[in-house]
């Protein structure tokens, strides 16, 4: 056992040497959950309350009740004199056009925009999205002036409802986690795996210890358990970043830490 000991410290030693197996393990392990969070992070930002949008409006004071419809909508006008570039959204309203919806009649409405950009054609179909709605509020104005139920010209309503739970939805992410825990295992350990065998052929120093009354089975042994010390390494990195960006407080920390225990049982299990 002390015989192990001591090839498990030297092979450890070579180990901490070798940048490469280091930065390796840092690498997978550190930057893969910074990245997620990035990511999701990105995703909270863009399905959450959206920005303010700022559009030139050509003759806004032909149509003020739709400026301040737009306005409620995180749609404004941007302000007077605020030169436009190429990226800019224009909307022009037809001359006339407060007179026009009064009287029951289509005025119109004409968007400038640079729809070969993704991120102005997202901000046009958002405008038009909310001009269509008010078009429809005033529809339904127009037939109850009428005497008409608004509901003839919209006889079908669907409603969705959700039926899953908030913890399903969080067990669905922390499964995904579990993936990242156990592919920071592999990959934190794949380096140091790949140089004690195709490593070990270019520099030869198997041979200064088979020279040496060493029973080979501990040799193996001793390489094994370094490649698991690094990938158990990994997973303990990784881990901690993520109940660092996860955790509010102890107690869900330790949760949390409870699915990082499960990871390792099946990366144990799983074992050959």
């Amino acid at each position: 056992m002390s015989l192990l000991r001591v090839l498990l410290t030297k092979e450890l030693r070579d180990a901490l040497r070798d940048r490469r197996s280091v930065m390796a393990t840092l690498m997978y392990s550190l930057l893969t959950p910074l990245l997620m969070a990035i990511i999701f992070a990105l995703m909270a930002e863009k399905y959450s309350d959206p920005e303010i949008l700022y559009v030139h409006m050509d003759k806004a004071e032909e149509a003020q009740p739709l400026v301040q419809h737009l306005a409620s909508q995180h749609i404004q006008q941007a302000k007077a004199g605020t030169p436009t570039s190429k990226n800019d959204i224009t909307i022009e309203f037809e001359t006339g056009f407060s007179h026009r919806i009064s009287r029951g009649e289509t005025a119109a409405i004409t968007i400038y925009a640079n729809f070969s950009v993704e991120e102005v054609y997202a901000q046009a179909r958002r405008l038009r999205k909310q001009i269509n709605a008010y078009g429809q509020q005033l529809t339904q104005i127009r037939l109850i002036a009428r005497g008409v139920s608004p509901s003839i010209i919209q006889p079908i309503t669907i409603v969705t409802q959700d039926q899953d739970s908030p913890e399903a939805k969080n067990g669905v992410i922390l499964g995904f986690f579990i993936y990242l825990l156990l592919y920071a295992v592999f990959m934190s350990g794949m380096s140091l795996a790949i140089d004690t065998s195709a490593g070990e052929r270019e520099r030869n120093p198997l041979v200064s210890l088979l020279s040496v009354a060493v029973n080979r089975t501990q040799i193996v042994l001793a390489k094994v358990l370094v490649v698991a010390i690094f990938s158990m390494a990994g997973l303990a990195a990784s881990a901690l970043i993520f109940v660092a960006f996860m955790a509010k407080s102890f107690k869900k920390a330790q949760a949390y830490l409870a699915y990082v225990i499960m990871a390792r049982l099946t990366t144990y299990n799983s074992a050959p």
